[in-house]
């Protein structure tokens, strides 16, 4: 069967047309092909269709697009004939084939899925035999026919064509050099318009420093003002250079915690060991150590806000290159500062003409016409070289066609509108940027006319963050906004249409999938904006990027990962604008739990609590729904040891949760019991064992006997009775708990590992050593075996068999499993947790035992830090710490610090154990030997009577947190 062929091209292609034809005779001749119609676009960029469809096009079933720069960028790749062209291909009703006639890049157009010709992907005008070409085009689309009438002749459905085979994708390359970095995460395009500063890329390029022998390179810090060019300077130097370098790394370092991101991002490309830690902190300091190892990389750094937000993360005595980008020189220590010149009148005047399209971009300013250089250098004076300016000035002028001498007409009345405007009365632009705010004024009111939605995508943009904008983000989120704008964020190609209107005037690029604006762009965006639209347009980007976050396209926790600058952004809107709602409250819970899982407390802590505040002014302070909301942070604070603050949220959970009738009280007793724990582990014993047994009435009422959480509950009220020294009762509860734990879970399960490590610091606490060291090899030898990132519990059982080990006198086994506990501590909690405070004060303690104190002093040090900072002044351990350091000091004569510290310790002691308890006999006891060093006998008689008595109505000292006798440091062991 004969098939009609639609074909369509641009005025420019119409040589390539003409070979076309000629070659299509061949097809009708055989029969495949009955005839075909055209449609050529219009010249060049432009095309003014009707609107209308072709009947031609409706009917053809092979539909040919010459395709060349020209067609991807003018408006008929957009146009409503081409979309409905695309959708019969889609439907089985047609096939459209893109023949390449000229090399162009088709990745970000509509026609990016379709498979083309010739199959080699090698553009017609690139071949050496231009007749060859054409007649390896002409062959397979034969083939093709041939095979479709074939299928055909045995059915009345219509069937379409066969597809083309997909040609290889060539890998992108760096440089116009063969060969190219082995890594290369660049996220941006390189500019063909990029103009001139060819002797400031060779001194980047050269490292002109003063030891040329030296194999370490110091970083190059390039600043100027915004939408001076530091970018794209960065950008052209990577494309122009990269093939000379085995990686090439490219880094947003806006803010710290976009920085870290990144550096995560890098580690993942990398394949680093450390990529699945949760500490996203700690994985860029992978990074850092893989550039301080390994020679031969690029690293640029852009957008850095100052000195101290990168100060850790740089690479030391690094052996590769660092370009950082800033507005202003940064203070890094022999750091070479580059301050990047303005562009000369002759370099402004050639980007002016090759972004105009006035001049070929290989083009030099002698090629120019006199008189339109003229009129180029009098639009550099008025836009006074502006790189950024002048991209935008020329792109409108392509796009609209109009005269250097038209611009400048328009833009002395764009001026005088804009100062007049109330827009110039609420802001004061500087003089540098005044020019770009003029020319920012005139594309964007052209862009509001032509074409209202693009506008709105725009403005939707401005208020994300403005590097890189995936757009499944739009597209996931955009039920969330208007029906109109929402619904062409559903249609593919419509997006991409309204993309291309943004990109005729340059107000956006786009790349791989992403838009990306430049920071100026953006900002002038919004503030064009009256203050009740920019809070409409922050109210629905919330609410966009929170939908976004809770598409099923991917899991909660990778979706906020790939979103994370996004929802940073969108947070700043909240705290900006105060904003109290439903949604910004779920966006800054759902990006303050990530950074949470990131272990990035210190960010993730303002959002959680904003987010709260936002549900109190909705709800009201005592609301039922507020419940989990109250519980999730105290949770939050928990995990970080701070347990007052948590303790406060639990509480207000559980009077919530009394207030409301029903019989569903899951959120009553999952409260209590968290403070059950608290309680426990701050050594209240009796209101925690109180809530711990109101807790098992309730679920055992509730729950199937063999329930999962009676075994937990078993397990934990056991820890309490132990503590207590309770060992009986304790000791059955454990063994309860792992017999229902194996049966339910299975022997391997990380919960049976768990009890185990907790009978064996129950045999611990009775001086059965053999039985303890059985129970906690079992338990390593189930945790061993899971992920980095599940290993916690891995942590405590090795800083509880190093305890063991220690009061057994086998220091070396001790001190290598501290090591190991301490840095799973700091890889999954980071470094200022009571977990890492308590093994860093086991190991100080293992070192005391030996006498080699100068390295116990700085590990006593650092627990101390860190428990003052996150347990508060009234801690167990903070007295127990207090007390050992103190004991260090004694040791080593310095008698001073040492009185200070033990007087803390026992004013802490008598609040948070009380003067009968053996703990503060302890610190009593401690003191009393300074005492008697310092010559104050008497004194330290008294005291050491008071420890006796004392410990004379108590059997022994406590197993966990019990202090040192004489020189000897106490314990504060990490329990299960």
């Amino acid at each position: 069967m004969a098939v009609k062929v639609f074909l369509a091209y641009t005025f420019k292609d119409e040589a390539a047309r003409n070979e076309l034809i000629n070659h299509l005779y061949q097809l009708r001749w055989q029969g495949l092909i009955a005839d075909w119609e055209e449609r050529a676009t219009g010249q060049g960029l432009s095309w003014q269709g009707s609107g209308e469809i072709s009947s031609a096009l409706e009917r053809a079933q092979l539909i040919l697009l010459l395709v060349s720069p020209d067609f991807v960028h003018s408006a008929y790749c957009y146009s409503a004939e081409l979309k409905v062209a695309l959708q019969r291909h889609n439907a089985g009703l047609a096939r459209v084939i893109p023949v390449l006639v000229r090399p162009t890049e088709r990745e970000d157009t509509p026609l990016a899925d379709l498979a083309v010709l010739p199959t080699n992907g090698v553009a017609i005008s690139a071949w050496e035999d231009r007749e060859a070409a054409w007649q390896q085009v002409i062959a397979e689309l034969g083939t093709w026919l041939a095979a479709a009438a074939s299928a055909s002749a045995t059915s009345t459905a219509a069937i379409p064509l066969p597809p083309p085979p997909t040609p290889p994708v060539e890998p992108a390359t760096a440089a116009s050099s063969s060969s190219s970095p082995s890594l290369w995460l660049v996220p941006y395009r390189r500019n063909p318009l990029f103009t001139g500063r060819s002797s400031l890329l060779a001194y980047l390029h050269d490292m002109p420093i003063s030891n040329k022998a030296s194999a370490v390179t110091p970083a190059q810090v390039v600043s100027g003002p915004a939408g001076s060019g530091k970018t794209q300077l960065a950008l052209e130097y990577a494309y122009r250079y990269g093939h000379e370098y085995e990686a090439v790394l490219w880094v947003n370092a806006a803010s710290r915690q976009l920085l870290i991101h990144e550096l995560a991002r890098i580690a993942e490309a990398l394949e680093l060991p450390e990529r699945v830690l949760p500490n996203q902190y700690l994985v860029a300091l992978a990074v850092r150590r893989w550039l301080e190892k390994r020679p031969g990389w690029l690293l640029i750094l852009d957008n850095v806000a100052d000195g101290e937000t990168i100060r850790d993360l740089l690479p030391v005595g690094a052996r590769g290159h660092q370009i950082l980008l800033a507005r202003q020189p940064l203070a890094l220590p022999k750091a070479m500062q580059v301050t990047l010149p303005a562009l000369t009148a002759e370099e402004a005047a050639l980007l002016l003409l090759r972004a105009a399209g006035s001049l070929p971009v290989e083009a030099t300013l002698e090629q120019a016409p006199p008189a339109e250089a003229s009129r180029a250098d009098e639009v550099v004076a008025v836009l006074r070289a502006y790189p950024l300016a002048l991209a935008l000035a020329g792109a409108y002028i392509e796009t609209e066609q109009c005269s250097l001498s038209s611009y400048l007409n328009l833009y002395k009345q764009a001026s005088v509108e804009l100062q007049r405007s109330i827009w110039s009365a609420t802001h004061q632009v500087d003089s540098l940027f005044a020019p770009l705010a003029t020319v920012l004024h005139i594309s964007l009111s052209r862009a509001e006319r032509i074409s209202p939605s693009a506008a709105e995508l725009l403005r939707l943009c401005s208020f994300l963050q403005p590097d890189h904008l995936p757009l499944e983000l739009l597209v996931s989120g955009g039920s969330e906004l208007g029906e109109s704008l929402g619904q062409l964020l559903l249609e593919h190609f419509d997006l991409l249409r309204l993309i291309h209107e943004l990109r005729r005037f340059a107000l956006v690029d786009y790349s791989r999938g992403s838009l990306v604006l430049h920071r100026l762009v953006s900002a002038f965006v919004r503030q064009r904006l009256s203050r009740e639209s920019r809070l409409l347009w922050a109210e629905q980007t919330i609410r966009l990027v929170e939908s976004a976050c809770q598409s099923e396209t991917a899991t909660p926790t990778a979706l906020c990962r790939a979103y994370l600058p996004h929802l940073l952004t969108c947070a700043r809107w909240v705290e900006e604008w105060q904003l109290v709602s439903p949604d910004a409250a779920r966006l800054l819970e759902q990006t303050g739990y990530y950074l949470q899982r990131c272990v990035a407390y210190r960010e993730a802590e303002p959002l959680l609590r904003r987010a709260l505040l936002i549900r109190e002014q909705q709800l009201g302070p005592e609301h039922p729904e507020l419940s989990a909301s109250l519980y999730n942070l105290g949770l939050f604070y928990e995990e970080q040891g701070r347990s007052p603050e948590a303790e406060a949220l639990y509480w207000r959970v559980v009077a919530i949760e009394e207030r409301q009738a029903g019989n569903d009280h899951q959120g009553l007793t999952r409260a209590l019991y968290r403070l059950a724990l608290l309680y426990r582990d701050r050594r209240d014993f009796e209101r925690a064992e109180s809530l711990f047994l109101q807790v098992l009435e309730s679920w055992r009422q509730e729950l199937a006997p063999e329930h999962p959480l009676l075994a937990t509950l078993y397990h934990e009220l056991a820890t309490l009775y132990r503590v207590q020294e309770r060992y009986e009762q304790a000791e059955w509860l454990y063994q309860q708990a792992l017999r229902m734990r194996r049966h339910l879970l299975g022997s391997e399960h990380l919960a049976v590992a768990q009890t185990l490590s907790a009978l064996g610091s129950l045999y611990h606490a009775q001086r059965h050593h053999e039985q303890a060291e059985q129970c906690y090899l079992q338990a390593l030898t189930i945790q061993e075996g899971l992920p980095l990132a599940e290993q916690l519990d891995l942590a405590t059982t090795l800083n509880n068999l190093a305890l063991l080990y220690r009061e057994t006198g086998r220091y070396g086994q001790a001190e290598l499993l501290y090591q190991r506990a301490l840095v799973i501590y700091r890889q999954l909690v980071g470094d200022e947790h009571p977990y890492t405070a308590s093994c860093l004060e086991n190991l100080a303690m293992l070192y005391h035992d030996r006498g080699e104190y100068e390295r116990a002093e700085p590990l006593y040090q650092s627990a101390l830090q860190i428990r003052e900072r996150m347990l508060g002044a009234d801690h167990p351990a903070l007295a127990i710490n207090l007390n050992n350091l103190a004991t260090l000091y004694t040791a080593l004569h310095k008698y001073g610090p040492a009185r200070a510290l033990f007087k803390r310790a026992l004013e802490i002691g008598e609040r948070v154990f009380g003067k009968n308890h053996p703990t503060y006999a302890r610190f009593l006891e401690n003191y009393a030997l300074l005492l008697q060093q310092t010559r104050q006998v008497s004194r330290a008689l008294e005291l050491r009577a008071r420890a006796r008595e004392i410990q004379a109505r108590q059997a022994q000292s406590l197993s966990i947190g019990q202090a040192g006798t004489g020189a000897a440091p106490g314990r504060a062991v990490v329990s299960n």
